[in-house]
Formats: C-alpha cells, structure tokens, sequence
C-alpha cells in the first residue's frame, strides 16, 4: 500500500543520508508511530445484507447490497483499548446523528443509511470480528455509550465475539447488564434477533391499541343506549300528556 511505500523509501533516504542503522531506526521509528495512530483512530464501517444471502459485508466491497430496516451494523477495525475507546463512542454517535449520506459518502464509508437518523434506528449490531482484546477503560466507555442509547431507545447487540473477549465480557458483567440473548456468534443472527425483537414489540403493543378501541367502542355504545332509553320514555310520556288535554265539546 501508500503506507508501506512511504516506508521503505524513508528507509532508504535514511539509510543513504544517515548511515544503516540510522536510517533503520528512523524507518522502524515511523512505523512504530503509524501503527500506533492507526490503532487509536481505527476504521469503523459500515455494514450491509448482500442481496440473495444471509452475508454481510463492508459497503464499500459489496455494492449490491440492501439495509435492514430500523438496524444499524458497524465493523471496528481493531481491538479496543484506552486510546480509541473513545473515538469509536464518537464516531459511532456521529454516525447516528448524521443525515442521509450522498453516493460519494458511501464510496468513502463515511456515511450512514438512509434511514439512520436518530429516529429511525433502533437496533445497532457491533461486529466484533476484529476486536481481539478489550481492556476496563473501553469496558467503561461502552458502559457510557449502551446506557446513552437505552435513553434514547436503542438497542446494543454483538456479534463474532470473540472467546478472549467473552471472557472479559462475563467477568465484566455484561451478559447479566444486556441479556446474553444479545450476543450472537453470526451478524445475520445479530440482526434476526433484532427483527425478532421488534416484531414483539409490535405484536405487544396491539392489544393495547385494541382494548383502547373497545373501550371507545363500549361508550359509544353505552351513549346510544342511553340516547334510545331516553326517546323511547319520551314516547311513553307523550300519551298521557295529549290525556290531559281537554276536548272541545
């Protein structure tokens, strides 16, 4: 890549202008410093359903491709720890407070879908593929961001955990604090368990909206009932009223 071509040219015009193990040392120096930028602001992508599979993958290596409705899924480049912890919270909030992108965002991965405004989202699905190791400080942060999300009404579920990070995951707390129904071992699990979830809660909410309906209904039907009650012991008064009137002779 660009990277590793800066690098070895670097080698070499330090090797050339400072002596071999100058230059090396300049070289292994630099690298040093990359890696260590590139673990602290590493790549978060963006995931969607490759039409006619059950696989997902990056958008920008699949362009035919659909969105799950109300579901957002991110890939982290790398594990975790205290120097990007908190630039994946951030980016990940940045990406849910952000408008619908443009093609050439979606080119860059820089955008959202479409539907990812704050309002729509409802479930994000986190795979964890890269994520090797997680220490307390990114634990802390992602302590932070689930309950952020909870007050906002999103859902936080993993997917491809790994056995070292399910393991500082148990001892941290986290399948008791989420469910351990929110860890899947495949992100089309992820997301089917998110669907699956917001069909309950569709289906949970209908019994609600009808019994309202009959309620409303049960008035009515009580009002007109007692509008007929009262026609009708009008009708029974009207005869005895005409009685009462005296007849001309």
């Amino acid at each position: 890549g660009k990277t590793d071509g800066c690098l070895w040219i670097l080698a070499f015009l330090g090797t050339l202008l400072l002596g071999i193990l100058n230059g090396l040392a300049l070289a292994v120096a630099v690298s040093i410093l990359i890696v260590i930028f590139e673990s602290a602001r590493p790549q978060v992508s963006i995931m969607w359903k490759v039409r006619g599979t059950n696989d997902f993958k990056i958008v920008k290596e699949a362009k035919d491709g659909e969105w799950i409705q109300n579901v957002l899924i991110l890939r982290f480049g790398a594990s975790m720890y205290f120097a990007n912890s908190t630039f994946i919270r951030d980016t990940i909030m940045t990406m849910l407070n952000a408008t619908s992108p443009t093609t050439d965002d979606i080119e860059k991965e820089s955008a959202t879908p479409p539907y990812s405004s704050m309002q729509a989202v409802s479930y994000i699905v986190l795979e964890m593929t890269p994520v090797i190791s997680v220490d307390a400080s990114a634990l802390r942060i992602l302590v932070d961001m689930i309950a952020e999300l909870k007050r906002r009404g999103i859902r936080l579920a993993f997917a491809n955990v790994g056995n070292r990070v399910r393991r500082v995951f148990e001892k941290a707390g986290f399948y008791e604090r989420i469910g351990s129904e929110w860890f899947l071992s495949s992100t089309h699990l992820a997301v089917v368990q998110c669907l699956t979830h917001q069909s309950k809660l569709a289906a949970s909410e209908l019994p609600c909206t009808h019994s309202l309906a009959n309620q409303i209904e049960m008035k009515e039907m009580d009002r007109a009932s007692s509008v007929s009650r009262g026609c009708n012991d009008d009708a029974k008064q009207s005869p005895r009223s005409f009685s009462k009137i005296p007849r001309r002779v």
